[in-house]
């Protein structure tokens, strides 16, 4: 009898499960970038050279919370995607406790998918190396990173934002390394991204 019940919650849990995520990809719509408010996008407002910039971007160990300025300078794969990828490259300077961190084996790779008006599911993937004197030289990467983006219309910031949170990276080298590192970044554009169709 406890069998039968623990199968038939099993059963509902997966049933859950697949309903939340079918319902997800069917909101999921194709998107674009646009430099003004209007969607669908038209092929002559598309962005597709994107510049970010970061005040804070954190790299977090047991050791050392490594805290850096950051810019992000990326090119989209296509102008209208479902996801749209953005490949380039991540620049960290200003580094807290005089780390450097550099990223690895780029290009860097957002992934944006439009879930509704002015707003992105956000997947990222990168390599970093964190190198903070004698206390830590490592590698980590990232891979799945989940994350959200607004649009000008709902972020905080002018532009539109993106944000990764407590986002887990695993160790790819070094001794004596943490086994996991945990990034923060927030990232806004130079000029307005509207998250269209």
């Amino acid at each position: 009898m406890k069998s039968i019940k623990a199968l038939s919650v099993a059963a509902l849990v997966a049933l859950t499960a697949t309903a939340f995520v079918g319902a997800t990809l069917a909101r999921a719509e194709s998107t674009a970038l646009c430099g003004i408010d209007e969607s669908p996008c038209s092929t002559n407002n598309q962005v597709t050279h994107i510049h970010l910039v970061a005040t804070k971007a954190t790299l977090l160990t047991a050791i050392v919370n490594a805290e850096c300025s950051a810019l992000f300078l990326g090119e989209t794969s296509a102008s209208l995607a479902a996801p749209l990828v953005i490949k380039g490259a991540f620049t960290l300077s200003n580094c807290s406790h005089s780390c450097t961190v550099t990223e690895e084996n780029g290009p860097a790779e957002i992934s944006l998918l439009r879930t509704g008006h002015e707003a992105a599911s956000v997947l990222g993937k990168i390599l970093v190396h964190i190198s903070c004197s004698s206390l830590l030289n490592c590698k980590y990467v990232g891979e799945n990173l989940e994350g959200f983006a607004k649009g000008p219309l709902l972020a905080g910031a002018e532009n539109g934002e993106n944000s990764l949170l407590e986002q887990v990276m695993t160790n790819e080298g070094g001794f004596f390394c943490p086994k996991t590192a945990r990034l923060d970044i927030a990232v806004s554009s130079l000029f307005p991204l509207y998250i269209a169709q």
